[in-house]
């Protein structure tokens, strides 16, 4: 993940990012959502599906989803993780 956020820093022109099935976990998610908080610009979708991550790192990219605005979907689930709370995160 720390590869792929250095790749993308200054990178105006991603909108899309697809990770699913990628077994980003916890640490992957927590990064990416301090990248979408302070350092992307342009994003637009998010794909997170079927990846390990768990409530704390789902929580972290949730919070930064809500303070960028921008970002129109943003899909997270499968695997270990499809919590109440994410499913309610965005009503």
């Amino acid at each position: 993940m720390e590869m792929l956020l250095e790749f993308m820093r200054n990178k105006e022109q991603i909108r899309t990012l697809n990770l699913r099935k990628n077994k980003i976990g916890n640490e992957g998610a927590k990064l990416l959502a301090h990248f979408i908080t302070h350092e992307d610009s342009t994003l637009l979708e998010v794909d997170l599906n079927r990846n390990r991550i768990e409530e704390d790192g789902a929580q972290e990219l949730v919070d930064a989803i809500h303070k960028t605005i921008r970002i129109e979907k943003f899909h997270i689930g499968y695997g270990n993780l499809i919590s109440s709370y994410l499913v309610n995160a965005f009503d």
